[in-house]
C-alpha cells in the first residue's frame, strides 16, 4: 500500500494528502546500537474524518552491568488537514529532563513553540518524523523535542536490498546533511523503512520489524483502538 507524502507547503494534492481514508497503518522499528536493540519507535498513522492524525511513541533505555544508565521517552501527535500539519504537540522525558513541544497553523504560518524555538517557521518546515516521504524535499525541518529549526540538503543515494519487516526489499538511500546528519531509507511505495544517525557520539539504527496496514470495512473512518 502507497504511502503518499503530505508536503509542508500544500504543493500535493488533496488527493493524495487524503491517501489514507481507509486505512490504519503502524511502522514500528527496532532502535539499535551496536547491534543490540535498546528501545522501539512506533508510528501510528489513521483517518480520522477530514485529518490525518500520526501518533509518535518512542522508548529508549541502555543498561550497563545491568544498571540502567540512560532513558528516554517520546510522545507525539501530528494532525494535518488538506495536506498541511495544523497541529502538533509533544512531551519528551531525557534521562529525567521532561520537555514539551506546541505546533500550530496560523493565519501567518506555522507556530512552533519549544525550548529551543519559539515564533514562526520562515517558510515551508516539517518535523522530523520521517514517515513523510516529503522529508526528502523539504529545505527546513524542525526538531520535534525543542522546536529547533534546521536547514537541511538531501541527497539521493543507491538502491539497496536492505531487511525490513522481516523480509528482503529494495529501497532508495537519502543523505541529509546540513543542521542536521543523517541516512533515511524508503521503500519504492514510499514507505520509510530504515534510518541511520549518531546521537552523543552513539551510531543509532533503526530497523524496521513490522509494517501493519488496516482498514475500514464500511465506514471511511477507522475506529481508534
Amino acid at each position: 500500500m502507497e504511502m503518499a507524502a503530505i508536503d509542508a507547503n500544500k504543493a500535493t494534492t488533496h488527493e493524495k494528502a487524503t491517501a489514507y481514508e481507509n486505512e490504519f497503518r503502524r511502522l514500528s522499528f527496532d532502535v539499535q546500537r551496536k547491534g543490540k536493540t535498546i528501545g522501539q519507535h512506533v508510528v501510528d498513522i489513521r483517518r480520522d474524518g477530514e485529518q490525518v492524525v500520526v501518533d509518535t511513541k518512542i522508548d529508549i533505555k541502555i543498561n550497563i552491568a545491568f544498571v540502567t544508565v540512560f532513558k528516554y521517552s517520546h510522545t507525539g501527535r501530528e494532525i494535518w488537514r488538506d495536506g498541511e500539519l495544523v497541529k502538533m504537540d509533544t512531551l519528551s522525558n531525557d534521562n529525567g529532563n521532561e520537555i514539551t513541544l506546541t505546533a500550530e497553523r496560523l493565519d501567518e504560518g506555522l507556530k512552533v513553540t519549544g525550548t529551543r524555538f519559539d515564533g514562526l517557521m520562515d517558510g515551508p518546515a516539517l518535523p522530523t518524523t520521517y514517515w513523510n516521504t516529503a522529508t526528502i524535499d523539504c529545505t527546513t525541518l524542525f526538531n520535534t523535542q525543542n522546536g529547533k529549526p534546521m536547514q537541511v540538503s538531501v541527497e539521493k543515494g543507491a538502491d539497496e536490498i536492505i531487511q525490513a519487516g522481516g523480509r528482503s526489499i529494495e529501497a532508495t538511500r537519502y543523505e541529509i546533511d546540513g543542521d542536521m546528519k543523517t541516512q533515511i531509507w524508503y521503500d519504492r511505495a514510499g514507505t520509510w523503512v530504515k534510518s541511520v544517525f549518531e546521537v552523543r557520539g552513539q551510531e543509532i539504527e533503526y530497523v524496521l520489524v513490522d509494517d501493519a496496514i488496516k482498514y475500514a470495512s464500511t465506514d471511511t473512518r477507522v475506529v481508534t483502538r
